[in-house]
């Protein structure tokens, strides 16, 4: 079974050219035939197990990941979507965050924190 969110998520995510039917299937076919894990790969930085939830990987769909619930497809994500988020996570964190009142380290008179 597979969600129309899943579907949306893999028409954004994977193909775009793809309808709704044809992505449908292929998700099932992924899902037929994937290796599941129950916890995500290194490239899915950010992206934590919960109880009950699967990982679903195929070698025919590399660089793609079905998350599932209950024999369930859910949501779909890509290598190249969570590089991109890491890749827009990673450029906020670096930005200094201004506060006031610490002598050791200012900017202009502004103190300045690292962002974690």
């Amino acid at each position: 079974m597979v969600t129309v969110h899943a579907i949306e998520r893999y028409l954004e995510r994977v193909d775009r050219s793809a309808g709704p039917r044809l992505a449908a299937e292929a998700l099932i076919a992924i899902a037929a035939c994937g290796h599941r894990r129950g916890y995500p790969r290194h490239w899915m930085q950010g992206t934590a197990a919960q109880p009950g939830t699967s990982f679903v990987y195929a070698a025919s769909a590399p660089g793609v990941c079905l998350v599932m619930r209950r024999n369930v497809v859910v949501t779909v994500f890509s290598r190249a979507s969570c590089r991109a988020w890491r890749e827009r996570n990673d450029q906020y964190s670096r930005v200094p965050v201004v506060r006031s009142g610490d002598p050791h380290r200012t900017l202009e008179g502004l103190a300045v924190e690292e962002a974690a």
